[in-house]
């Protein structure tokens, strides 16, 4: 029961921050040049998120330019930007990823 409770309290203050900063922002009239900033943040967030798995899945600290983390996220990218397809990419990339796993060593 205290674990519902803990859950729910979390819940609500989870949305109440968030629901409170969106209407405060929504009033707030920027410059261009601040939204621009602003549209690259979850870009930039997603990208620091990524990064270190497919550099480094091992957590060790040494990258390894054949692991197939990085090699399907090369392909991924390279794929994507090329068919501007991202279910297909992503469909061949772990369809690929799971190909090379395979073979080469994590």
């Amino acid at each position: 029961m205290d674990l519902v409770l803990i859950f729910l309290g979390m819940t609500a203050v989870t949305y109440l921050t968030r629901s409170l900063f969106t209407v405060m922002v929504a009033r707030v009239r920027t410059g261009p040049f601040t939204e621009s900033v602003l549209s690259t943040i979850p870009l930039a967030t997603l990208t620091a998120l990524i990064t270190p798995g497919l550099l480094n899945p091992g957590g060790d600290g040494v990258v390894i330019l054949t692991n197939p983390f990085l090699l399907a996220g090369v392909y991924i990218l390279v794929f994507s930007f090329l068919t501007r397809n991202l279910l297909l990419s992503v469909l061949t990339g772990i369809g690929l990823f799971m190909l090379l796993s395979q073979f080469l060593p994590l």
